[in-house]
């Protein structure tokens, strides 16, 4: 079980942005409903295009992953450095949505930015750990 933890952490990150991608849609929706717009609510933080490419941007980068591994243009995948420099690529289709998140934390709910900043450090010092969990354990 503990051998997949990085693809599991990885799917649950992306069905995060498809469930947070969601709820913005619902709420704008609603929002539209009362003759508000997107730009409107949360000073602009609810727009949903910027979840929508962060979403469309997820099956590209994927596409892109798997295309890289059957023309075999990966860096060395034996080595260390291969696999990290796979990993460390998939690490910015991870924090997009956490990032969009912030801005309606900041923007709605009025949370101060430093709270937040410490927060999006601690998920970036937590996908460092898991990368490095992936090469020690390799697999």
């Amino acid at each position: 079980m503990a051998e997949d933890q990085f693809k599991n952490t990885l799917g649950a990150l992306v069905l995060f942005v498809a469930f947070s991608w969601l709820i913005l849609t619902v709420a704008v929706d609603f929002g539209a409903e009362y003759g508000r717009d997107a730009n409107e609510i949360g000073e602009g933080s609810l727009d949903i295009a910027s979840f929508q490419s962060s979403a469309d941007a997820v099956e590209g980068n994927a596409s892109g992953y798997r295309e890289r591994f059957e023309s075999g243009k990966v860096d060395d995948i034996d080595d260390a450095s291969g696999i990290f420099s796979i990993a460390t690529d998939m690490i910015s289709m991870i924090t997009t949505p956490f990032k969009l998140l912030s801005q309606i934390m900041v923007n709605v709910f009025h949370i101060p930015s430093l709270i937040i900043n410490v927060f999006l450090g601690l998920l970036a010092i937590g996908l460092i750990l898991g990368i490095w969990r992936l090469l020690r354990a390799g697999s």
